[in-house]
């Protein structure tokens, strides 16, 4: 069944249709999930919440292409991801004058896992990896994440900075353990 006539029958409240749906999403969209929140448990929970949402809201959808389902869903499931965030008072803010000027130095994550990596990113403090997220993996822009978060645009600025500083940090240790590792 092609994706176009499966939203066609979800628009209809078809049960199975929102079940193939959900199926098909799932793994994609609970990941998306789990790099905002880190607690399996609670991006189920938001996931479905997030495909709920996206139910209730079907018809005010326009199916345009495969990749723009996608895309809606993403976004509903990025604000259901802030909403949760937002309840639990999880973020710290810092102010933007506290903005770091930081390197980046590639050749420490070719040495890395894509896994290793988010590991890394899933431990940073709250307010740093939602603004990682938001610009680095999902593509916003800082003027719209000041926007979801109710910050300054150098505040986001200022929280990727520091993101970006910690995971460099994070890099520098595992590379050297990785590389001790590596000569025994």
């Amino acid at each position: 069944m092609s994706l176009e006539k499966l939203i066609r029958d979800v628009k209809k409240a078809d049960q199975r249709a929102q079940k193939a749906l959900l199926n098909l999403y799932k793994k994609r969209f609970l990941g998306l999930c789990i790099r905002y929140l880190r607690n399996t448990e609670n991006a189920e929970e938001t996931m479905l919440d997030g495909f709920y949402k996206f139910f209730k809201t079907i018809q005010t959808f326009h199916y345009t292409n495969d990749e723009g389902v996608g895309a809606w869903i993403s976004s509903v499931m990025i604000n259901e991801c802030l909403v949760r965030l937002r309840r639990k008072v999880f973020f710290i803010i810092t102010s933007e004058n506290e903005a770091l000027d930081v390197s980046e130095q590639n050749t420490i994550i070719s040495k890395f896992a894509v896994e290793k990596i988010l590991e890394m990113v899933s431990e940073l403090p709250d307010g740093y990896r939602t603004v990682f997220n938001l610009h680095v993996l999902d593509g916003y822009k800082h003027e719209e994440i000041a926007v979801l978060l109710g910050i300054t645009e150098g505040s986001s600025k200022s929280q990727l900075s520091k993101a970006r500083c910690l995971l460099q940090k994070k890099l520098l240790q595992n590379g050297t353990e990785y590389d001790k590792r590596r000569s025994k």
